[in-house]
């Protein structure tokens, strides 16, 4: 957990555990109410970037392959707020960097397509993160 999610966050150990739950109706509930809440609550902008990273902390070592999927749809329904913390912790060497791909793909725009295909062109890259950054490429253009 970095220092940023130590502040106040919208994902609560009920959540966590929720994400990683076995049940696709528990995991779907919890995702929606947290997407309520933030759209609802509007937290203020130090809230919102500890739960944003908080997210991205589940991306990058989730508890289950589903509590992941769950923080992506999360993310990916808050948009292009979350592009600047995915863009800081990029790291082609990260485990977590295809999922970050794969996230970008979804609320990425035209100012990531650089970051793509330069990924794309590395031949030095493994392959299935240039795979990924060649996907995201085609959805943001």
């Amino acid at each position: 957990m970095n220092a940023t999610s130590a502040q106040q966050t919208m994902v609560t150990a009920e959540v966590r555990d929720a994400f990683a739950s076995e049940s696709w109706s528990v995991r779907k509930q919890a995702t929606e109410s947290l997407l309520r809440a933030l759209m609802h609550e509007l937290p203020d902008a130090s809230t919102l970037a500890a739960t944003i990273e908080e997210l991205l902390d589940l991306v990058a070592t989730p508890s289950t392959a589903s509590a992941r999927a769950a923080a992506m749809e999360v993310l990916g329904h808050l948009g292009r707020v979350v592009t600047p913390h995915v863009l800081a912790r990029f790291d082609v060497q990260d485990s977590a960097a295809r999922h970050y791909l794969d996230l970008l793909a979804t609320i990425g725009g035209p100012g990531e397509s650089g970051l793509m295909a330069s990924i794309v062109q590395d031949g030095e890259c493994d392959e299935n993160l240039r795979t990924a950054a060649a996907t995201a490429l085609g959805k943001i253009g």
